[in-house]
């Protein structure tokens, strides 16, 4: 996260954990699941859980055995450059994933993982490409969807775009938190007083069973909704929060 992002970016990031990594992950089991091997479906059983507790290196180390095993098998070239990328090795994972995209070539999960490979690059544009061609793919994506608005809005040269895209995944997911909590933070960004209550008005209910630091931070984002000074709500915040720790999720490797 760039340092552009405002403080209630730390309690979307602790609310929304739940998500995590498999988020990035491709279907563990189904029609790509090589029938009748053991040893694929250990090694890719044992790959995927890895990858669940970050044992990135015995992830990488069981995804490379699943692919030995079946090289025809999309999630398992997905998963090991999910693997090679948190490890740092780019030109590994890049490989890995022209394998799974020539074998799926309409997955908006790969789509995804390549754009964050190219965000490991610092290729912030190659990412919006990806993400964009994962919803050309499937418009009802919605976590390729939300991946571009973060990317868009990390690029900050498109924050209305970025905006209204956020707007269509909170009609589709309405009581998706983390989208809520950006969408709150965006419309304060952009002097949006409207979109700010709205949003202040949504979270009222789910805010109650906050921790306290997370709270005081929503009730400092609420009194600058209700004092029609919405550009006010991330000087505000900010400064009260300063002081202290933020909450922190379970930790987890640099990704989304």
């Amino acid at each position: 996260m760039t340092g552009r992002r405002s403080w209630i970016v730390a309690g979307a990031v602790a609310l929304a954990v739940a998500a995590g990594v498999a988020a990035w992950l491709l279907s563990r089991r189904g029609a790509d699941m090589a029938p009748g091997s053991p040893r694929y479906e250990d090694a890719f059983s044992t790959g995927v859980a890895a990858l669940d507790t970050d044992a990135t290196a015995i992830a990488r180390d069981a995804l490379t055995r699943a692919v030995e095993v079946a090289p025809e098998e999309p999630s398992a070239w997905a998963n090991l450059a999910l693997a090679q990328i948190r490890l740092g090795d780019f030109d590994a994972a890049s490989a890995s994933l022209e394998r799974a995209h020539a074998l799926a070539p309409g997955s908006g999960a790969v789509d995804r993982l390549l754009a964050l490979l190219e965000q490991r690059r610092g290729d912030f544009d190659a990412a919006v490409e990806h993400l964009n061609r994962a919803v050309e793919h499937d418009p009802k994506d919605l976590r390729s969807r939300y991946a571009l608005v973060q990317e868009l809005e990390r690029r900050g040269d498109d924050d209305v775009e970025a905006f209204r895209m956020l707007a269509a995944v909170l009609e589709a997911a309405p009581e998706n938190l983390a989208a809520l909590l950006d969408r709150a933070r965006m419309a304060a960004k952009l002097g949006d007083a409207e979109a700010l209550a709205d949003v202040v008005r949504s979270l009222a209910g789910p805010s109650a069973a906050w921790p306290s630091r997370i709270r005081e931070q929503y009730e400092a984002l609420a009194k600058a909704a209700a004092d029609g000074d919405p550009r006010a709500a991330t000087t505000r915040s900010t400064s009260s929060s300063a002081c202290r720790t933020r909450p922190r999720p379970r930790p987890r490797p640099t990704a989304r």
